[in-house]
């Protein structure tokens, strides 16, 4: 397991700096070195709080097609909700919500880290609820997971 967890993290970092080089080309931004270390550094907790997320889902859930529905849906629900609360088009209370989210979270981590926003209380608030997603979530999934083949 730790192993498949290295490879995930590896894997996230490499796609990480191909979309840093390639966005930073295509919109013609540049970022310092401590810029590109920083977001780096944002993608790997966001590889950990969705890998921890994952890890729940399969501990809780033991259907393999349940996993792979409920997965998708879940994406699918926290990229909206965090992108769409993120912009305030539903109203403050949404953007408040949608700031606790995991995608809320790490938007306001990497808005902070890219410069976009100065680093306040959404970026630490960002950084705390990430790591307690990965804590909570990882707890979960380790607590309840079971090699038991289907």
């Amino acid at each position: 397991m730790a192993s498949r967890l290295t490879v995930q993290l590896a894997t996230n970092l490499v796609v990480s700096v191909i979309v840093m080089i390639v966005g930073s080309i295509m919109h013609g931004t540049s970022f310092t070195a401590g810029q590109y270390v920083l977001m780096l550094v944002v993608s790997l907790l966001g590889a950990a709080v969705f890998l921890s997320i994952g890890q729940a889902i399969v501990g809780v859930i033991q259907s393999v097609t349940a996993i792979n529905a409920i997965g998708r849906v879940l994406f699918i629900a926290l990229v909206l909700t965090g992108i769409l609360g993120s912009t305030g088009i539903l109203g403050d209370d949404f953007k408040n919500f949608a700031a606790w989210t995991p995608v809320g979270a790490l938007i306001n981590l990497f808005s902070a880290v890219l410069g976009i926003a100065q680093w306040g209380s959404d970026a630490t608030s960002g950084l705390i609820a990430s790591f307690g997603y990965i804590v909570v979530f990882a707890w979960v999934g380790i607590r309840w997971f079971r090699w038991e083949p289907q």
